[in-house]
């Protein structure tokens, strides 16, 4: 069974969104509290997960600009 959540957390441990498979289209997407609008999937789930690391800032979750 592959794993198709992973929980984003921030620099104090809370949780602000996860990266989430979407099986039927085979790409991954963030799904975060703070952006609810933010749609872009990706290829891969480490592809996502990068993008969040450099692009949401730790501290509040948000996109930072």
């Amino acid at each position: 069974m592959t794993m198709t959540r992973l929980s984003l957390t921030g620099t104090d441990g809370k949780v602000f969104g996860a990266v989430t498979c979407d099986e039927t289209g085979g790409s991954w997407r963030i799904v975060a509290e703070a952006e609810p609008n933010f749609k872009q999937t990706f290829p891969t789930r480490q592809d996502a997960f990068y993008f969040w690391y450099s692009q949401f800032d730790p501290m509040n979750g948000h996109l930072r600009n």
